[in-house]
């Protein structure tokens, strides 16, 4: 698989004069080859974060405009949510997407072409507000359609009522330097299919809950450093309605190498009852959880090569019990170069 990226950020300061205000332009094309549909048994979150999922697609990633009034940050456009919500530095590391953000949340909303990440991001409004030096509080609605459901290639935001909205709201405390915990809500309006009912209904919810923190510091920004991530959702709409992921980071576990990262982690999606009886009722034979475990490495060769190798292994891919489980190993790697003008 690949992924070309193109990126324009602009610092109003620097560039008009304009105190506080930043925008982002970013655009991609993805190839159509997919590791998550072809090769692991359409397993429900890839383990790789620039699948497109069988989607050829030259698309428009984000187009934002963010302006900071001192504590109060406020942005609108063309936004990836998982940029912000539910996530810590030290899981940023692994390449499973169901360690990269909080897999109920991520899974949630299936009918609607999920929660508006990438691939799929759609129009947003994000208010982020700074109630002292270590808590935080931000909301954030996006529109329920990110993409095209009957064209999944194509670049196309939908508005439309049956659709509807999707909203997020976190608080978050930061104590201290590599310290973080956070409690999250989020909700569609759209309208969804309820599994095992001949009927579809509006609206669905769930909540999260993770954190990280510094278990271990050796010198510099060597150390130890763990997360957890909870989240739970409407069992009538969605697969997964619950899920658990957690994990380590290591950075410079070698003395010659004290900026390279090394991880593991472990991540399980529980089906939901309705999920496992409608696929029951089609002749499927539904599995319990789905879990991934992710061990990886990632070393910055030098200021334009990253390498990272990858091994993976999942158990009951895509919730059911007759695919076999998959053992992935794999080299992801990112050839790059920032200009400033």
């Amino acid at each position: 698989m690949q992924n070309v990226d193109a990126q324009l950020r602009v610092n109003t300061d620097k560039a008009f004069g304009w105190t506080g205000g930043k925008a982002l332009f970013e655009g991609y094309y993805g190839s159509s080859r997919s590791l998550g549909n072809n090769y692991v048994g359409t397993n429900l979150d890839s383990p790789s974060p620039i699948d497109t999922y069988g989607n050829t697609r030259f698309s428009l990633y984000q187009a934002y405009y963010d302006q900071n009034f001192g504590d109060t940050d406020l942005l609108l456009g063309v936004w990836d949510p998982q940029s912000e919500f539910a996530n810590t530095d030290a899981q940023n590391l692994f390449l499973n997407r169901s360690f990269t953000w909080n897999a109920a949340l991520d899974l949630s909303g299936g009918s609607l072409l999920y929660a508006g990440n990438f691939p799929w991001t759609t129009v947003a409004f994000r208010a982020r507000q700074a109630l002292d030096d270590k808590w935080t509080i931000q909301g954030a609605v996006l529109n329920g359609m990110p993409g095209n459901p009957k064209d999944l290639g194509v670049n196309d935001y939908q508005f439309k009522g049956r659709f509807g909205a999707i909203g997020l709201a976190e608080i978050n405390y930061v104590p201290k330097a590599r310290t973080k915990f956070y409690v999250g809500y989020w909700g569609y309006t759209g309208k969804q299919t309820a599994y095992n009912q001949d009927r579809q209904i509006y609206g669905s919810d769930g909540g999260y809950i993770g954190g990280s923190t510094r278990f271990y510091t050796q010198e510099g920004k060597r150390g130890l450093d763990g997360f957890f991530n909870i989240g739970v959702a409407d069992s009538i709409v969605n697969e997964v309605n619950r899920s658990l992921n957690v994990g380590v980071t290591y950075t410079g576990l070698f003395d010659a190498r004290p900026n390279d990262k090394a991880g593991f982690a472990v991540n399980v999606n529980g089906a939901s009852d309705p999920y496992r009886k409608d696929l029951t009722a089609q002749g499927g034979n539904p599995a319990m959880y789905e879990t991934h475990y992710e061990l990886t490495y990632h070393a910055k060769v030098n200021d334009w090569l990253k390498v990272q190798p990858d091994i993976q292994y999942i158990s009951h891919p895509n919730l059911v019990t007759d695919l076999k489980n998959d053992f992935v190993f794999g080299v992801h790697f990112e050839i790059g170069h920032w200009f400033e003008l």
